[in-house]
């Protein structure tokens, strides 16, 4: 017997498409801080949030740059 294949189509909201695996604040993170920059950092961990329905504040962006930093090393004029 032979089973079918389903293709996923995924979710869309309002034209546009959604993430479907939830991830939570400490995994947008650890995925941001791999970024080739801070601004690019700053960038995709907002859009990862804003993906789960979560938010960003200032201490947020305050831990990220902490990590960033320390993964990346402090620019030479910090």
């Amino acid at each position: 017997m032979i089973k079918s294949m389903t293709t996923f189509k995924g979710l869309v909201k309002a034209g546009k498409p959604q993430n479907v695996v939830y991830t939570d604040k400490t995994q947008n993170m650890a995925a941001a801080v791999e970024s080739d920059s801070l601004r690019d950092a700053e960038g995709l961990f907002r859009a990862l949030q804003h993906a789960n329905n979560m938010g960003t504040g200032e201490a947020d962006y305050a831990e990220l740059e902490r990590k960033y930093y320390k993964r990346h090393g402090h620019p030479v004029s910090y």
